[in-house]
């Protein structure tokens, strides 16, 4: 056996994965990850006062946050991406009012 570092593995010598990296090993499904709810509070917005859309927005960057920090990458891209949405709507209401 050779002396020094071990030798690191390649990708090719990795073993393929078993399943959806989000849903492997995990037992915590969270109802806020089932496909469809993304863009789901774009659709409420209509007639919403710029203070509760304010407050929607940093709901959802708190789930956005919780979701990343539980490793759930693609709910936390949906929810960033629905944020930013918001945040345009947002914009434009407060432009609408100058």
């Amino acid at each position: 056996m050779p002396r020094g570092r071990a030798a690191r593995p390649t990708p090719c010598s990795l073993p393929p994965p078993r399943g959806p990296p989000t849903q492997q090993g995990r037992n915590d499904f969270d109802a806020r990850a089932a496909p469809g709810t993304a863009g789901q509070h774009a659709t409420d917005i209509a007639g919403m006062p710029s203070s509760d859309l304010a407050q929607l927005i940093q709901e959802l960057t708190d789930q956005m946050r919780s979701a990343a920090a539980e490793l759930q990458f693609e709910l936390a891209a949906r929810l960033r991406d629905e944020i930013s949405d918001l945040k345009k709507e947002l914009r434009q209401m407060m432009e609408a009012t100058k």
